[in-house]
């Protein structure tokens, strides 16, 4: 017996066991980290834009953060990165270096504070190069917000399937 987390992840099962059935149970999320969730419909001319995760190769925020720079329309904040992500000092060094204010690289936060702190934004960003669909995906879901995904993916296959956001390139 099969399940795969990633709709894609059947081609590699595919590859090893060829007559093998596989059942798609996603990652979901933790109903105790989300009780009585209220979505905050704010108003204003500021989309306030949240991503969640630790700044890694299989992530790339950076064309999202070229193309908001200092744009007052947009707010960015990213949720979960220590400073040892992979693509940490790349970000952070475009950030500083052509003085992005509406950036905002807040660090990590405890679990059981993501659902209160998600409440702030307006859309939840998922910059995956590879196929796969996070546990960040399920968050956004139980908070309630659009889904923006960077390029072409598993995420970005279930969000406008599902009708809850957008796929754009990178």
């Amino acid at each position: 017996l099969f399940f795969h987390i990633s709709p894609s992840f059947t081609i590699w099962l595919n590859r090893y066991a060829p007559n093998a059935d596989s059942e798609f149970i996603p990652p979901g999320f933790s109903s105790e980290r989300f009780p009585d969730f209220n979505p905050l419909f704010k108003n204003g001319n500021t989309i306030k834009i949240v991503f969640i995760g630790a700044l890694q190769y299989q992530l790339d925020i950076l064309p999202l953060i070229k193309a908001i720079a200092n744009n007052s329309n947009y707010e960015l904040t990213i949720i979960g990165e220590n400073g040892n992500g992979q693509r940490y000092n790349e970000c952070n060094t475009y950030i500083v270096n052509n003085q992005v204010k509406n950036v905002t690289i807040k660090g990590v936060i405890e679990p059981d504070k993501v659902s209160k702190e998600l409440a702030n934004y307006d859309i939840g960003v998922i910059p995956m190069i590879s196929n796969s669909i996070t546990n960040k995906f399920f968050d956004y879901v139980a908070s309630y917000l659009p889904i923006l995904v960077l390029g072409k993916n598993d995420s970005s296959k279930m969000v406008l399937d599902h009708n809850i956001g957008w796929e754009v390139d990178f």
